[in-house]
């Protein structure tokens, strides 16, 4: 298995790359991390298809019977397959594969809240407006709130394993937190999500402190479309464990950005921050800008890749409420101008109660409104995770500008790649950001 994974990381990467045309810009580096995630979710698919044909569920099998499914399947065929893809169909397969598991995901979350009688208002809302409201829907009980940790273990029957927030075992006084895994993951899972404000790349001076962004913020991640995702305001989600306030309590006229829910569990960066309280903030996965980078002699478990979720025909809108990302204004149609119309925020109490804001807000999520498309961040499994391995990431910060002390490049050349032929004003990478 191990001279498996070294022809992947090694020779296959540097194979691929020489048969594109210019080497060394942005977009080959794009092609290669999308050709290791189609690989990835090609051994997710072929395990689960052998699993199915022995009648068995991945979830909670011993390593071992893991490890017997593995070997029969035929790696070197899934490479010399992904080889003979093209990029567009690699793409769309590992778009897919990412909606088919956040799909999942939300699935388990709403169903785990609904049956403890504890959606989020806005779930319960976008589940009433939808044409096919079920009829077991129970509405949130007063006094009855389940935790982030109760919800993580409520889901993992589903998933498969659960993520833990600890001090991280990196080897340096930065490192701070770190992701662990419970459980087992396969190659191709969705380990985690980056949550928070989606910024386009004609929204940059709306961020605070622009044009020195990572002032205070080293929660910054962007993706190869050049959105940047700002998980400040997100911080550690939903904590807390108390019960729910009546929405038509009056709000605190000394705290305009006080939280519907009667104190906000969002981290006030800006006025536009408020709205990520009408998504579910008890997000077991939404911890994708917790996950530190390798030290030396380790190597990244998982790979990030931007993603574009639309809600789907047949598809119920409430699904939304449970992807972590809000986009800063409304994604119309941009003009030549670059102008774009924002989303209403209101934060004086006097002029708009929280039954009017959360009504507002809940029509911003229906499909066909701007709010309900949502642009983010997954962190997919490249190999196995095993119980308690921390979840590792590289960061590929940026090679023309300061990095910290505690950076180690783990491939120059993709780092490189990755961040080839930027404007001037984008090479400032923050110290910490995976920007």
């Amino acid at each position: 298995m191990k001279s498996f994974w070294k022809f992947i990381e090694g020779e296959w990467a540097k194979n691929l790359a020489n048969r594109l045309s210019i080497p060394k810009e942005r977009s080959v580096q794009n092609a290669l991390d999308y050709e290791r995630l189609f690989i990835a979710c090609k051994q997710n698919e072929a395990l689960h298809a052998r699993a199915a044909s022995l009648r068995i569920n991945l979830n909670g099998i011993s390593k071992q019977s893991i490890a017997d499914a593995w070997r029969l399947i035929n790696h070197q065929s899934l490479v010399m397959e992904a080889r003979a893809t093209s990029f567009p169909q690699q793409k769309k397969y590992v778009d897919h594969h990412i909606h088919s598991s956040l799909h999942h995901m939300a699935l388990a979350m709403h169903q785990s809240l609904q049956k403890e009688g504890d959606l989020l208002e806005a779930a319960g809302r976008l589940l009433q407006v939808s044409n096919t409201a079920d009829p077991d829907h129970k509405s949130t009980q007063p006094g009855r709130h389940i935790s982030l940790q109760q919800l993580s273990q409520l889901i993992r029957h589903s998933l498969g394993f659960s993520l833990r927030v600890a001090p991280s075992k990196i080897d340096h006084p930065d490192a701070g937190r770190g992701v662990f895994l419970e459980g087992t993951a396969l190659p191709g899972t969705l380990i985690a999500l980056v949550p928070g404000l989606t910024y386009s790349r004609t929204q940059y001076k709306r961020m605070p402190n622009f044009p020195r962004i990572d002032i205070g913020n080293p929660y910054l991640s962007r993706t190869y479309e050049m959105d940047v995702i700002d998980s400040k305001p997100w911080g550690d989600g939903d904590q807390t464990c108390s019960p729910r306030m009546n929405m038509q309590q009056e709000e605190d006229s000394s705290n305009d950005l006080g939280g519907l829910n009667g104190r906000s569990w969002v981290q006030p960066t800006c006025p536009e921050a408020r709205l990520l309280e009408v998504l579910e903030g008890r997000h077991p996965l939404a911890v994708g800008h917790m996950i530190n980078h390798p030290e030396p002699g380790m190597q990244p478990n998982v790979l990030e890749v931007g993603f574009d979720w639309t809600l789907r025909p047949g598809e119920e809108p409430w699904l939304r409420v449970y992807i972590p990302n809000l986009p800063l204004v409304k994604q119309e149609e941009e003009e030549e101008d670059n102008q774009v119309e924002e989303i209403s925020v209101r934060t004086d109490g006097d002029i708009m109660n929280r039954e009017e804001q959360l009504r507002a807000w809940c029509q911003e999520l229906l499909p066909g409104k701007p709010a309900c498309k949502a642009r983010g961040i997954a962190l997919i499994a490249t190999k196995f995770i095993k119980d308690g391995e921390e979840i590792l990431q590289n960061y590929r910060l940026n090679p023309w500008g300061p990095r910290p002390l505690w950076y180690h490049p783990v491939n120059v050349e993709e780092d490189e790649r990755r961040w080839a032929q930027l404007p001037l004003i984008n090479v400032m990478a923050p110290p910490r950001s995976k920007l």
